[in-house]
């Protein structure tokens, strides 16, 4: 599920190691990507499949997993 990243893009610094730069290196000559292109898709693939999994997770919740009104009342208190 790629999406559309041309809008409202941000710059970053990024610090890499060695052997995964001259992997991009050579990934984005055999693709004709540029490496910041390599990265920005990999990013949005990791955090698709993340949320795809953390929706699977949450989906087996079970509503009596979930704290009641009072407790959440006092977990607020707590924190706060």
């Amino acid at each position: 599920m790629h999406t559309d990243m041309s809008l409202n893009k941000k710059r970053i610094s990024l610090t890499i190691n060695p052997a995964i730069n001259n992997l991009l290196d050579d990934l984005s000559v055999s693709t004709n990507l540029s490496k910041s292109n390599l990265i920005e898709i990999a990013v949005s693939n990791f955090l698709d499949k993340k949320m795809e999994t953390d929706a699977e997770f949450i989906s087996t919740v079970e509503i009596e997993d979930v704290p009641s009104e009072n407790e959440w009342l006092r977990i607020q208190s707590i924190i706060s």
